[in-house]
Order: C-alpha cells, then structure tokens, then sequence
C-alpha cells in the first residue's frame, strides 16, 4: 500500500523489460532486421507511459480519499457478521488514508445492551477488524438501539 515502493518496483519491472526489449532488438538488428530496433524503443516507452500511469492514479486516489475497495469492505463485513450481537448495519464508511484505510461504523445492537457489553463489543470489533483486515489505520465504532425484532444482517 505504500505509493514509493510500489512505486520502485515498478521502476525495477520496467528496467528489467527494458534491458529485455533493447537486448532482442538490438541482436535483431545486427541480423538484418533493422525495424527491431525501433519496436524496441516503442516497448520501452509504453512501458514508461504505462508505469507512469499506474503510479499517477494511485496518488490521485490517495489525495480524493476514495473508498476502500470492495475486498476489503467485504472483509469487515465478514468481521462485522461473526458478532451476534449486531443485528443491523446503519452505516459504513471508508476511506484511503495515506497506506491506510480509515473506518467508520454505526450499527445496530440490541437496545438492552449495558454500557459495559457496548465498550467490550467495541474493543473486540476493533481488534477483530485490525486483526483479519490488512492495512487498517483507524476504526470508529458507534451503536444505535436496534429492536429486538430487527434482524437485517440476516437478511443479506
């Protein structure tokens, strides 16, 4: 998640094709074919436009604060599911952060839930979300009162 090291492997990728596509072109050349040598500079310079690309738009992500993408929020909601006490999910919010992703959740519990449950559900959650969901930066957790009756996790 780091935009300078990948970044560096993507120099370290393309000099190592380039180093492959000037090699076959120049050895094509000296045997006859002298259009190698130039379809070997087209390579080269797709590679660099394309490298460029990659790097650019991930750093353009990176300073829009866009969403996580949809195996991560998968992730916590497989995180979110194995909590029984949750019975629906409000809200749920994500955003890149630099390496990181930021979360804010707002579910739904069983309104006869003590304080005491709220805060040790929170902290369990939390640690349960860093634990299974790579590159986590900051998890905000708020419950709402949910009915008894009210199931929607079921329903997804």
């Amino acid at each position: 998640n780091n935009l300078v090291i990948t970044a560096a492997a993507w120099d370290n990728r393309n000099d190592a094709l380039s180093a492959m596509a000037i090699l076959v072109g120049v050895v094509a050349s000296k045997l006859g074919a002298t259009w190698a040598d130039h379809l070997a500079a087209l390579a080269v310079s797709l590679l660099v436009i394309r490298a460029g690309l990659v790097i650019v738009t991930d750093a353009v992500k990176g300073l829009l604060d866009v969403t996580a993408p949809e195996h991560v929020l998968h992730e916590v909601e497989a995180v979110v599911g194995m909590v029984p006490e949750i019975r629906d999910r409000i809200d749920f919010r994500s955003r890149r952060l630099g390496d990181t992703w930021e979360m804010d959740l707002r579910l739904g519990v069983d309104e006869g839930l003590s304080v005491t449950r709220l805060h040790q559900l929170e902290i369990e959650l939390i640690h349960q979300i860093y634990q299974h969901v790579p590159h986590t930066g900051h998890v905000h957790v708020s419950f709402v009162p949910c009915p008894r009756d009210r199931t929607v996790l079921d329903d997804a």
